[in-house]
């Protein structure tokens, strides 16, 4: 099991970086990206403890899980394929450069935290908002609530919050490498 440190320096920025480098935005790697897939992976995983979804009414249907540690599930991961990646191949050119030379598939998010972490960011670039800053915890909580787990979604947005609080406060002060 990773510890939040470890997460952030060994997966998110590493993979933030490469697909900023990538994409020729810097805004993909900010701070407030990096709490909100922070604060994601710590609710959806339970503090990383599940890489596959343990609560999915559909458990006898194994395409029905959630994979990884921000537990990507299939809908998410075939709508990035088969429709945004399409329409903005950069995007699709970042999270390969994250799996060189290996190919994507959608199990692979279950054991390959930045795979995982890329197609994360991904989804969460489709969203027309953008992000609050990485100060406003409570706003970056609501933005998960709507573009990560929809307003249908069984989490709220304190759900993400508290996770958060809970594994991972104060990391976003952790130094760059």
């Amino acid at each position: 099991m990773l510890t939040a440190q470890e997460l952030l320096t060994t997966v998110i920025r590493p993979t933030l970086d490469t697909m900023a480098r990538a994409i020729g935005d810097p805004v993909v790697a900010c701070p407030a990206a990096e709490t909100l897939l922070l604060m994601v992976a710590a609710h959806e995983s339970g503090g990383f403890r599940f890489r596959r979804q343990q609560d999915a009414p559909g458990r006898e249907d194994p395409t029905a899980d959630a994979l990884g540690l921000w537990q990507m599930e299939r809908v998410a991961y075939d709508d990035l394929m088969l429709r945004y990646f399409p329409l903005r191949p950069i995007v699709h050119v970042a999270v390969q450069r994250i799996l060189n030379p290996s190919f994507a598939t959608f199990y692979r998010l279950e054991t390959d935290d930045n795979f995982a972490c890329a197609m994360a960011r991904a989804h969460l670039l489709k969203a027309p908002q953008a992000l609050p800053t990485s100060e406003e915890l409570g706003r970056i909580a609501d933005y998960a609530k709507l573009h990560w787990n929809t307003p249908a979604g069984k989490a709220t947005a304190h759900d993400y919050l508290s996770a958060y609080l809970r594994h991972y406060h104060n990391l976003t002060d952790a130094p760059r490498a």
